[in-house]
């Protein structure tokens, strides 16, 4: 006995859905951490760059209190880069 087209069909889409929804669970997500990184290095570079005009600054309020000029600056400098 010949089965109907109908339920041929009927089968080739159930088929068809199921292995759509197999494909969805086994198919690895793909992280896009390029915001995070970019987000970490534009935070690296605000510290660093931070770490030194901070040193500058100090640096530069020891050279008006001790009249060391230019030695406050220059080692407030350094000290700020080197804790940042």
């Amino acid at each position: 006995m010949p089965h109907p087209e109908n339920s041929r069909d009927e089968a080739i889409r159930r088929l068809d859905e199921r292995a759509a929804a197999l494909e969805q669970r086994t198919t690895p997500t793909t992280h896009d951490y390029g915001s995070k990184a970019a987000g970490y290095g534009y935070r690296l570079i605000g510290v660093l760059i931070g770490g030194v005009f901070v040193g500058l600054g100090f640096g530069a309020g020891a050279d008006v209190v001790f009249k060391t000029a230019p030695w406050g600056m220059i080692t407030g400098v350094l000290v700020g880069f080197g804790v940042s």
